[in-house]
Protein backbone atom coordinates (compact mmCIF):
# COMPACT_ATOMS: atom_id res chain seq x y z
CA UNK A 1 0.00 0.00 0.00
CA UNK A 2 0.76 3.86 -0.27
CA UNK A 3 1.96 4.11 3.73
CA UNK A 4 4.88 0.91 3.13
CA UNK A 5 5.85 2.33 -0.02
CA UNK A 6 6.25 5.94 1.33
CA UNK A 7 8.20 4.15 4.52
CA UNK A 8 10.40 1.98 2.07
CA UNK A 9 11.32 5.38 0.17
CA UNK A 10 12.69 6.96 3.77
CA UNK A 11 14.14 3.89 4.42
CA UNK A 12 16.20 4.36 1.00
CA UNK A 13 16.73 8.44 1.94
CA UNK A 14 17.95 7.69 5.61
CA UNK A 15 19.96 5.03 4.10
CA UNK A 16 21.50 7.65 1.77
CA UNK A 17 22.29 9.83 3.95
CA UNK A 18 23.80 7.28 6.54
CA UNK A 19 26.12 5.86 3.84
CA UNK A 20 27.29 9.53 2.99
CA UNK A 21 28.05 10.60 6.18
CA UNK A 22 30.58 7.51 6.55
CA UNK A 23 32.01 8.42 3.27
CA UNK A 24 35.13 10.05 2.44
CA UNK A 25 34.55 13.15 0.96
CA UNK A 26 35.49 12.56 -2.53
CA UNK A 27 32.91 9.66 -2.41
CA UNK A 28 29.32 10.00 -2.80
CA UNK A 29 26.34 7.29 -2.84
CA UNK A 30 23.25 8.51 -4.91
CA UNK A 31 19.96 7.11 -6.18
CA UNK A 32 19.57 4.09 -4.06
CA UNK A 33 17.23 1.43 -4.94
CA UNK A 34 15.55 -1.61 -4.24
CA UNK A 35 16.98 -4.23 -6.22
CA UNK A 36 14.81 -7.05 -8.09
CA UNK A 37 13.69 -9.63 -6.06
CA UNK A 38 15.34 -13.63 -6.03
CA UNK A 39 15.01 -15.63 -9.72
CA UNK A 40 14.13 -19.06 -10.18
CA UNK A 41 16.03 -20.93 -12.57
CA UNK A 42 14.25 -24.28 -14.15
CA UNK A 43 17.37 -26.96 -15.05
CA UNK A 44 16.97 -29.22 -17.81
CA UNK A 45 17.29 -32.23 -15.45
CA UNK A 46 14.37 -31.44 -13.60
CA UNK A 47 15.50 -29.11 -10.99
CA UNK A 48 15.56 -25.41 -9.93
CA UNK A 49 17.85 -23.37 -8.27
CA UNK A 50 16.83 -19.98 -6.88
CA UNK A 51 19.03 -16.82 -7.20
CA UNK A 52 19.50 -13.40 -5.90
CA UNK A 53 20.05 -10.20 -8.01
CA UNK A 54 23.80 -9.55 -7.87
CA UNK A 55 24.68 -6.56 -9.05
CA UNK A 56 28.10 -7.82 -10.78
CA UNK A 57 26.89 -11.29 -12.03
CA UNK A 58 23.22 -9.77 -13.99
CA UNK A 59 25.21 -6.87 -15.48
CA UNK A 60 24.74 -7.33 -19.04
CA UNK A 61 27.56 -4.62 -20.23
CA UNK A 62 30.01 -2.27 -19.19
CA UNK A 63 31.02 0.72 -20.24
CA UNK A 64 34.90 1.67 -19.45
CA UNK A 65 36.46 4.65 -20.67
CA UNK A 66 40.62 5.79 -19.92
CA UNK A 67 41.59 9.14 -20.40
CA UNK A 68 44.95 10.59 -22.17
CA UNK A 69 47.08 13.40 -23.13
CA UNK A 70 49.10 12.49 -25.40
CA UNK A 71 52.25 14.29 -26.65
CA UNK A 72 55.55 14.91 -25.44
CA UNK A 73 55.07 19.07 -25.89
CA UNK A 74 51.35 18.61 -24.29
CA UNK A 75 51.37 20.34 -20.91
CA UNK A 76 48.52 18.32 -18.75
CA UNK A 77 46.97 20.40 -16.69
CA UNK A 78 47.89 19.35 -13.04
CA UNK A 79 44.10 19.17 -11.78
CA UNK A 80 43.61 16.20 -14.10
CA UNK A 81 46.56 14.35 -12.93
CA UNK A 82 44.50 11.70 -10.87
CA UNK A 83 41.55 11.30 -13.78
CA UNK A 84 44.42 11.34 -16.38
CA UNK A 85 47.48 9.59 -17.69
CA UNK A 86 50.60 12.31 -19.73
CA UNK A 87 51.93 10.21 -22.18
CA UNK A 88 54.43 12.30 -22.73
CA UNK A 89 55.91 11.08 -26.01
CA UNK A 90 54.32 11.16 -29.23
CA UNK A 91 51.74 8.46 -30.39
CA UNK A 92 50.31 7.98 -34.25
CA UNK A 93 46.61 8.63 -33.60
CA UNK A 94 45.41 6.75 -36.56
CA UNK A 95 47.42 3.90 -35.69
CA UNK A 96 46.12 4.09 -32.23
CA UNK A 97 42.89 4.21 -33.52
CA UNK A 98 43.14 1.13 -35.55
CA UNK A 99 44.95 -1.01 -32.66
CA UNK A 100 42.63 0.10 -30.67
CA UNK A 101 39.73 -1.58 -32.98
CA UNK A 102 41.57 -4.62 -33.20
CA UNK A 103 40.46 -5.92 -29.66
CA UNK A 104 36.83 -5.59 -30.97
CA UNK A 105 34.72 -8.71 -30.95
CA UNK A 106 35.63 -12.41 -29.28
CA UNK A 107 38.85 -12.45 -28.32
CA UNK A 108 41.29 -14.69 -25.57
CA UNK A 109 42.81 -12.00 -23.22
CA UNK A 110 44.58 -13.70 -21.07
CA UNK A 111 48.01 -12.20 -22.50
CA UNK A 112 46.07 -8.67 -21.10
CA UNK A 113 44.83 -10.15 -17.83
CA UNK A 114 46.09 -10.31 -14.47
CA UNK A 115 47.36 -12.82 -11.69
CA UNK A 116 45.06 -15.41 -13.78
CA UNK A 117 47.42 -18.13 -12.74
CA UNK A 118 47.05 -17.61 -9.38
CA UNK A 119 43.81 -17.15 -9.51
CA UNK A 120 43.67 -21.14 -10.99
CA UNK A 121 45.47 -21.88 -8.42
CA UNK A 122 43.34 -20.81 -5.95
CA UNK A 123 40.31 -22.25 -7.03
CA UNK A 124 41.92 -25.25 -8.44
CA UNK A 125 40.40 -25.29 -12.47
CA UNK A 126 41.02 -23.07 -15.70
CA UNK A 127 39.47 -19.83 -15.76
CA UNK A 128 37.93 -19.09 -19.43
CA UNK A 129 39.82 -15.77 -20.37
CA UNK A 130 37.74 -15.70 -23.08
CA UNK A 131 35.76 -12.13 -23.27
CA UNK A 132 33.93 -10.33 -25.83
CA UNK A 133 34.12 -6.66 -26.63
CA UNK A 134 31.26 -4.68 -28.45
CA UNK A 135 33.17 -1.50 -29.33
CA UNK A 136 36.43 0.51 -28.49
CA UNK A 137 36.65 3.99 -29.83
CA UNK A 138 39.12 7.29 -29.28
CA UNK A 139 37.28 10.00 -29.17
CA UNK A 140 38.98 13.73 -29.02
CA UNK A 141 38.28 15.71 -26.77
CA UNK A 142 37.67 19.71 -26.40
CA UNK A 143 40.22 21.45 -26.89
CA UNK A 144 40.34 20.28 -29.86
CA UNK A 145 44.10 19.81 -30.93
CA UNK A 146 45.44 19.73 -27.28
CA UNK A 147 46.33 16.16 -26.82
CA UNK A 148 43.43 15.03 -24.77
CA UNK A 149 41.70 12.13 -25.66
CA UNK A 150 39.06 9.35 -23.87
CA UNK A 151 39.30 5.58 -25.06
CA UNK A 152 35.34 4.52 -24.62
CA UNK A 153 35.18 0.37 -24.23
CA UNK A 154 31.71 -1.06 -24.16
CA UNK A 155 32.21 -4.98 -23.70
CA UNK A 156 30.40 -7.86 -21.33
CA UNK A 157 32.90 -8.40 -19.12
CA UNK A 158 36.34 -7.49 -18.11
CA UNK A 159 39.33 -9.28 -16.38
CA UNK A 160 41.26 -7.99 -13.71
CA UNK A 161 44.08 -5.00 -15.20
CA UNK A 162 42.63 -6.07 -18.95
CA UNK A 163 41.18 -2.48 -19.73
CA UNK A 164 44.40 -0.80 -18.30
CA UNK A 165 46.71 -3.50 -19.98
CA UNK A 166 44.33 -3.03 -23.07
CA UNK A 167 45.47 0.77 -23.12
CA UNK A 168 49.36 0.30 -22.12
CA UNK A 169 50.01 -2.24 -25.04
CA UNK A 170 48.26 -0.20 -27.38
CA UNK A 171 50.47 2.91 -26.48
CA UNK A 172 53.57 1.03 -27.07
CA UNK A 173 52.58 -0.68 -30.28
CA UNK A 174 51.94 3.04 -31.55
CA UNK A 175 55.18 4.97 -30.62
CA UNK A 176 56.77 7.04 -32.91
CA UNK A 177 59.96 7.65 -31.88
CA UNK A 178 62.14 4.80 -31.03
CA UNK A 179 61.05 1.05 -30.88
CA UNK A 180 57.34 0.27 -28.38
CA UNK A 181 57.94 -2.90 -26.38
CA UNK A 182 56.25 -4.80 -29.39
CA UNK A 183 55.12 -3.99 -32.83
CA UNK A 184 52.21 -4.77 -34.80
CA UNK A 185 53.23 -8.30 -35.42
CA UNK A 186 53.15 -9.07 -31.97
CA UNK A 187 49.98 -7.27 -31.19
CA UNK A 188 48.47 -9.69 -33.26
CA UNK A 189 49.60 -12.63 -31.87
CA UNK A 190 49.12 -11.52 -28.13
CA UNK A 191 45.37 -10.81 -29.37
CA UNK A 192 44.56 -13.80 -32.12
CA UNK A 193 47.46 -16.12 -30.50
CA UNK A 194 50.26 -17.09 -32.92
CA UNK A 195 50.91 -20.39 -35.04
CA UNK A 196 53.20 -22.82 -33.49
CA UNK A 197 54.75 -25.31 -36.45
CA UNK A 198 55.99 -28.68 -35.38
CA UNK A 199 58.58 -27.88 -38.26
CA UNK A 200 61.57 -27.39 -36.53
CA UNK A 201 63.45 -26.31 -39.95
CA UNK A 202 61.60 -23.01 -39.24
CA UNK A 203 59.19 -23.35 -42.04
CA UNK A 204 56.21 -21.43 -41.02
CA UNK A 205 53.88 -22.39 -44.02
CA UNK A 206 51.50 -25.12 -44.06
CA UNK A 207 53.81 -28.22 -44.82
CA UNK A 208 52.74 -31.57 -46.80
CA UNK A 209 51.82 -34.61 -45.07
CA UNK A 210 54.73 -36.80 -44.43
CA UNK A 211 52.60 -39.99 -44.78
CA UNK A 212 50.77 -38.01 -48.80
CA UNK A 213 53.39 -39.86 -50.76
CA UNK A 214 54.62 -36.12 -52.18
CA UNK A 215 50.88 -35.16 -53.40
CA UNK A 216 50.03 -31.71 -53.81
CA UNK A 217 47.72 -31.84 -51.52
CA UNK A 218 48.94 -30.47 -48.13
CA UNK A 219 48.07 -30.83 -44.16
CA UNK A 220 47.91 -27.97 -42.09
CA UNK A 221 50.38 -28.98 -38.79
CA UNK A 222 49.72 -25.27 -37.26
CA UNK A 223 48.88 -24.92 -33.53
CA UNK A 224 47.34 -22.07 -31.60
CA UNK A 225 49.31 -21.39 -29.24
CA UNK A 226 47.93 -19.60 -25.86
CA UNK A 227 49.62 -16.25 -25.05
CA UNK A 228 50.06 -15.53 -20.79
CA UNK A 229 50.59 -12.71 -19.37
CA UNK A 230 54.14 -13.07 -19.25
CA UNK A 231 54.83 -13.01 -22.82
CA UNK A 232 53.44 -9.25 -22.96
CA UNK A 233 56.48 -7.39 -22.35
CA UNK A 234 54.07 -3.77 -21.79
CA UNK A 235 53.08 -2.28 -18.76
CA UNK A 236 49.38 -1.98 -17.73
CA UNK A 237 48.50 1.45 -18.22
CA UNK A 238 48.54 3.93 -14.85
CA UNK A 239 45.09 3.42 -12.88
CA UNK A 240 44.50 7.44 -12.68
CA UNK A 241 42.79 7.19 -16.46
CA UNK A 242 40.17 4.74 -15.93
CA UNK A 243 36.62 5.28 -14.83
CA UNK A 244 33.60 2.34 -14.77
CA UNK A 245 30.92 4.91 -16.26
CA UNK A 246 28.05 3.35 -16.41
CA UNK A 247 26.63 -1.10 -15.91
CA UNK A 248 23.87 -1.95 -18.06
CA UNK A 249 21.08 -4.42 -16.67
CA UNK A 250 18.57 -5.73 -18.70
CA UNK A 251 16.38 -3.39 -20.26
CA UNK A 252 18.37 -0.66 -19.73
CA UNK A 253 19.05 1.74 -22.94
CA UNK A 254 22.18 1.43 -24.19
CA UNK A 255 21.94 4.15 -27.61
CA UNK A 256 22.39 6.83 -25.26
CA UNK A 257 25.22 6.25 -22.97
Amino acid sequence: NNTNESSSLLDLVQLEHSMNRMLRKDARVWNIGVAPPPFTIHHSNGTSTCHRWSAMLNAEKKLYTYRLSLGKHVVMDPIERHTRWHVDYDVDIEKLRRTLKAYEGTNDFRAFSGMMEQKEKLVGKPVSTVREVYSVDLVEEEPLNSGKYRVEILLKGALYKMVRNMIGTAIEVCKTEGKGRIDETKFQQLLHHHDDDDDKDGDCNTKKDRHNNGNDEATSTKKKVQQRRMDNPCKPAPPEGLTLERVFFSGDDDDNF
